[in-house]
Formats: C-alpha cells, structure tokens, sequence
C-alpha cells in the first residue's frame, strides 16, 4: 500500500512538473499592418523617433539605427 503511494505521488509530481514546462504554441507569422505604419506602443507600430548620447558623448538617433536590433534597458541608480 505504501509503495502504490509513493508511485502515485511521484506520477502526480512528475505530471506537475511537465505541464508546467509547456508553453502555448508561438504563431507562425507576424501580423502585418494593414495601411501606413504610425508610432506607438503597440505590435506592428514604428517606435517613437528618439535621440540619446552613448557613453562616448556621441549623438545616436533610433532612425540611423533602423534595421538593426535595438536593445534598451532601463535602470535607475537610486
């Protein structure tokens, strides 16, 4: 009787376990936008034209990036 419920509570575990790892499907084309393209926070809309100066003091504009991956991270020293 103790051995059934061990093997029981380990199937129970293991089941746990596998569909805690499974994810939803990820879609298998991105959504294009229908007509002109504008700014804005959401999926299928250009970022905000922005400027920053990198750590060397140089000027660096999102446009002259366009094509590449940005990365931008936010952090705050306080």
């Amino acid at each position: 009787m103790k051995r059934i419920l061990v093997v029981f509570l380990v199937l129970i575990l293991v089941g746990g376990v596998v569909a805690g790892c499974s994810s939803p499907p990820l879609p298998t084309s991105t959504p294009t936008p229908t007509g002109p393209i504008s700014e804005g926070p959401e999926v299928g809309k250009l970022a905000p034209a922005f400027e920053l100066t990198d750590l060397d003091g140089t000027s660096v504009s999102l446009r002259s990036l366009q094509g590449k991956t940005v990365l931008l991270n936010f952090w705050a020293t306080w």
